[in-house]
């Protein structure tokens, strides 16, 4: 059985042009992963939206689908990285190993060396670049061995770029300015991961041999390359002196993503309503400005005194609930997950404080999960501390329809009257979450 979608335009503005673009045909196996499969685009929308791609997948992860774009893009679908480019059908062979091990693959059809290259030579940008999550800076814990590890890959990768044939010599360009702003990106990634290895380290001293390794200006003006992203927001390059050249679009980006992150954390309030209107008003793009409309839009019904969009529940007992049950009681929520670290961390906080309140019977606390149920089933069976707690169990999808939750943890209060009385409540862990409560 195969799957054939046509999938949804990933690039800008392109719908009155849908019919010049040439799709993007791009079929393969990727059978570890047995249907759950995303296409990351890389553009600044994206990054803006976090909208993925579902890649639809048979039983045995064979996939078959169809994309547009208006420009090559460096994408990653799964475990591969390569470019997607207009009208080229792209193969992604799976070449499995011994058990336990993920496969390696190899890319057939248009552009095959161009993109056995760039998956073969993929760097770990989000977590470091050549720092590999931290890997490389384990093993080469010493700035000098890890700079001749830096050149020494950054030696290997030239010579194999300049392998490939003279008709890919327009993207040689793009990738070695990429490559060379991955070396940067890792260098001033290696203080943090040294000091998580080995703490003690006195960190800030490094920078000066880093500095010695960075240029005095750097371009970073692609907004839809991940890299450029990187490098252009980054403080730590800042810090060590470096100018980062000017770029409006860049800019404009950085300020969509700043509001984007203030609304999710905090909600709407009189200071991002400023912001936002501020923004819609200077921006000349199109796109970030109707994201940032839409984002509005969404948490609008979670603003202060907004009525609670009810749902369903399974306590411990596996018994059914409704929000609305406790209706008449200030409900303070705790949304989180099992395998949410910053959620456990702050659920024995938030147990301490429901403790207090234990022979109140008008405050209610309410810790609802949003786990699978094999994950739920596996937190009953070792935990059993629900002093003065509702414990819960309920889907994503529910808490988001009624709360908007781009991330856990999350932490609320209803008021008696069943409305959102404080959308983005404080960190149990913050001391002031009680204080917040004792207002209602």
């Amino acid at each position: 059985m195969s799957f054939k979608i046509l999938l949804l335009s990933l690039a800008i503005s392109i719908a009155s042009c849908t019919q010049t673009i040439k799709p993007v045909k791009i079929k393969g196996a990727m059978s570890a992963l047995k249907g759950k499969c995303k296409l990351k685009t890389g553009t600044a929308i994206e990054s803006l939206t976090r909208n993925y791609i579902d890649v639809p997948m048979d039983e045995n992860g064979y996939f078959d689908i169809e994309i547009r774009i208006e420009k090559p893009q460096c994408v990653t679908l799964g475990y591969v990285q390569f470019y997607a480019i207009p009208g080229a059908e792209i193969e992604i062979e799976e070449i499995k190993t011994a058990k336990g091990k993920r496969s390696s693959f190899n890319f057939k059809g248009d552009y095959a060396e161009l993109n056995n290259f760039v998956n073969k030579h993929r760097l770990y940008t989000k977590s470091g670049s050549y720092c590999q999550g931290g890997m490389n800076v384990m093993n080469k814990r010493d700035i000098e061995d890890f700079i001749a590890f830096c050149r020494d890959k950054t030696e290997k990768w030239e010579k194999d770029l300049e392998k490939l044939g003279s008709e890919y010599d327009d993207f040689k360009p793009v990738l070695r300015h990429e490559h060379e702003l991955n070396y940067y990106y890792s260098l001033i990634c290696y203080p943090g991961y040294l000091k998580y290895y080995q703490k003690d380290t006195d960190v800030e001293k490094l920078f000066d041999r880093i500095k010695s390794e960075l240029p005095k200006q750097i371009s970073a003006l692609n907004s839809n390359s991940s890299i450029d992203r990187s490098i252009y927001g980054s403080e730590k390059l800042k810090k060590c002196g470096v100018h980062i050249k000017e770029c409006d679009e860049m800019e404009k980006l950085f300020e969509a993503l700043d509001i984007k992150n203030i609304i999710e954390n905090s909600g709407i309030t009189k200071e991002t309503e400023k912001r936002k209107n501020e923004f819609v008003n200077s921006c000349d793009n199109n796109d970030y400005k109707n994201v940032i409309e839409e984002i509005f839009a969404k948490f609008e019904k979670v603003k202060e005194g907004n009525p609670v969009i009810d749902f369903e529940f399974v306590d411990v007992e596996g018994k059914v609930h409704k929000l609305s049950d406790y209706k008449g009681k200030t409900i303070v929520v705790d949304l989180w997950a099992t395998w949410c670290g910053p959620c456990m961390k702050e659920k024995p906080y938030f147990a301490e404080i429901a403790k207090k309140y234990a022979g109140k019977k008008d405050v209610v606390f309410l810790a609802l999960s949003c786990d699978d149920e094999k994950g739920w089933n596996r937190y009953l069976k070792k935990h059993h501390d629900y002093e003065n707690l509702i414990i819960g169990n309920t889907s994503r999808a529910n808490v988001d329809k009624s709360f908007v939750v781009p991330s856990i943890p999350r932490f609320l209060v209803i008021d008696k009257n069943f409305k959102i009385s404080i959308p983005f409540a404080l960190k149990p862990s913050s001391g002031e979450l009680e204080g917040q409560i004792e207002k209602q």
